[in-house]
């Protein structure tokens, strides 16, 4: 939260020192009023939808400036058009651009990537290295082979507030809405849905890979993460540490009725261990384990969460699985519930087993050791 307020003071700044471009009335395109801006400088964009070159593949060039739309996201359009032949993505930061380079306003729509890398990472919008900031918008409709949504690399660590994320396709490997790389990228999420994406490998919603060297630690509160699904793990969030790089954050979030191999909620993979809050995991489904919670030698923390409804062949609510060789799985929680899970509320597996601590918890079938459980 304190990275969100910081940026929105910045903002302030910002709007109150510079001068205001207008589009199309000063200049054609949404590149052209970025190209005439300086740093603190406004550019403000007229309803309608924006196409064609200069209102796509767009750069900031690493100035910190407010480009803000009149009248909102469902009026305010930049439709990238790109294709199978024609690769076009809506936003490129890769000039280490800060919290004071805001998008706030628009619908991003129609990116698609492909090729060699870095080309085919973030069909919406690609943060390598850059830490803008995007408010009220929508990102949806994208395309890549990996992170169709969005894409962090580099120690990005773009603030997000009141967006969409839906309907974005990761067509080879992972992140169909948002993808964290390998590099300390921890973008901060608050009051967003990341709803509809859909990947072809791991998260449908969000995947994050971070390392002892780089952690990743992305944070999300009060937000939606449903109805994502993943043809391999992690239907709304698929993590994975390396031993000890990913630490999610998220606080009175809901995942639900999000769909994958295994992990229909969350995949968690290698020491990935996340920390969550007064969160609701709910009607997520897995066709192998842990149709709520996947927690493959991965230790998370969850305080006052509900775990209801979810469905697995093994471990509906929360499944462990140690690899001796990287850590052994030892979730911890904390006045939660874990009831109307298929067919179980807990697997643990019977020859790699974790290490489940459960206190002051509702556990349906009871069976687990711990202080002030109960089973009603």
């Amino acid at each position: 939260m304190r990275l969100t307020l910081a940026a929105l003071c910045s903002i302030c700044s910002l709007v109150a020192s510079g001068t205001t471009i207008h589009i199309p009335a000063d200049q054609p395109t949404i590149q052209a009023g970025i190209d005439a801006a300086s740093q603190g400088d406004t550019v403000l964009v007229a309803p309608g939808t924006y196409t064609g070159d200069g209102n796509r593949d767009i750069d900031f060039g690493g100035t910190d400036l407010v480009l803000i739309s009149e009248e909102g996201a469902e009026a305010t359009v930049i439709d990238c058009e790109g294709s199978r032949t024609d690769y076009h993505r809506g936003f490129d930061f890769h000039m280490g651009e800060s919290a004071a380079a805001v998008i706030e306003g628009f619908t991003i729509r129609g990116g698609y990537v492909g090729g060699d890398f870095p080309s085919r990472v973030g069909g919406g919008i690609r943060c390598a290295p850059g830490s803008p900031t995007l408010l009220s918008c929508i990102i949806t409709e994208n395309s890549a082979i990996s992170a169709g949504g969005i894409y962090c690399a580099d120690g990005s660590m773009p603030v997000l507030a009141d967006c969409t994320i839906s309907h974005n396709t990761s067509r080879a490997y992972s992140g169909g809405g948002l993808y964290c790389a390998l590099s300390s990228s921890s973008p901060v999420l608050t009051d967003c849905a990341i709803v509809s994406n859909y990947s072809n490998g791991h998260g449908g919603g969000i995947a994050c890979w971070g390392s002892c060297v780089y952690p990743t630690e992305p944070v999300l509160v009060n937000c939606v993460i449903a109805d994502n699904s993943a043809d391999a793990n992690g239907g709304a969030f698929y993590g994975y540490g390396y031993g000890c790089g990913t630490f999610p954050i998220l606080i009175n979030c809901i995942v639900a009725n999000n769909s994958a191999f295994g992990g229909g909620g969350l995949f968690l993979s290698h020491d990935c261990s996340p920390s969550l809050t007064n969160c609701i995991i709910a009607g997520n489904s897995a066709l192998r384990t842990g149709g709520g919670v996947d927690c493959a030698s991965s230790s998370p923390i969850l305080s006052n969460c509900t775990i209801a409804g979810n469905t697995a062949e093994d471990g509906g609510g929360i499944s462990c699985y140690s690899n001796w060789m990287i850590s052994p799985a030892e979730p911890v929680l904390t006045n939660c519930v874990l009831w109307s899970n298929t067919p179980d509320a807990v697997y643990n597996d019977p020859y790699d087993p974790g290490y489940p601590v459960f206190t002051y918890c509702d556990i349906e079938g009871g069976g687990w050791f711990g202080a002030g459980n109960i089973d009603a």
